[in-house]
């Protein structure tokens, strides 16, 4: 299945004049700065196992997909594990979702006896 994949037309690279949501990055650039095929970042887009967002310049124009902090969460999951996986330094997708962290203060861990 991954042989299918890589030997289709590579997944294009968005037109600059499209607008980015704020907090997103587009789904392509986050797969080459991970040294991951984009054809299979989209492919797992497409079958809902990243969460993104298409966008185009009209109804009937490539939907390219921007991720945002719970897309970028959804690559990493998909793909931490993979060979081919280059992790980077400047992001949070690593760590849990600072949105779906539960606030644990330090009054609410349970004391220790000393």
């Amino acid at each position: 299945r991954v042989e299918q994949l890589e030997s289709k037309k590579q997944v294009p690279q968005p037109p600059a004049e499209l607008k980015l949501p704020e907090d997103h990055v587009w789904l392509s650039d986050f797969a080459d700065q991970h040294n991951i095929s984009r054809n299979e970042a989209r492919h797992l887009y497409d079958i809902h196992a990243i969460h993104g967002q298409p966008i185009s310049k009209g109804t009937r124009s490539y939907k390219h997909i921007a991720i945002g902090p719970k897309g970028r969460r959804d690559f990493w999951i998909q793909f931490h594990k993979h060979s081919a996986f280059l992790s980077c330094d400047t992001c949070e997708h690593e760590e849990v979702d600072k949105a779906t962290r539960l606030d644990h203060g330090k009054d609410s861990l349970p004391q220790q006896p000393f």
